[in-house]
């Protein structure tokens, strides 16, 4: 369905972004390379197609689930859960 979901981690502890159909924001916390994400409140509620709310579900649900996270060489930004579930993200290029 063309979803895109970001991911933003602000010096300020802050976390932003895009969850396939809304924005979300919340807090995030780095100690000794253990990342915790807390609670994520969605700016909006927009209703999508029955895909991207369940994908932006199980989104939601694994960065609540995130502990650890690594900078690959790539550049891409690695994060995981104990389950070993893990999220992938690329930095954003100029268009």
């Amino acid at each position: 369905d063309r979803s895109r979901a970001t991911l933003v981690l602000g010096l300020d502890g802050s976390v932003t972004g895009h969850a396939s159909c809304n924005a979300y924001s919340g807090r995030y916390t780095l100690v000794g390379g253990v990342l915790t994400i807390g609670e994520l409140a969605f700016a909006s509620e927009k209703i999508c197609a029955p895909s991207l709310m369940n994908q932006e579900k199980r989104f939601g649900e694994a960065l609540g689930a995130v502990r650890r996270v690594e900078l690959l060489p790539t550049g891409a930004l690695l994060v995981s859960g104990p389950d070993r579930q893990s999220l992938r993200f690329f930095p954003e290029t100029s268009r």
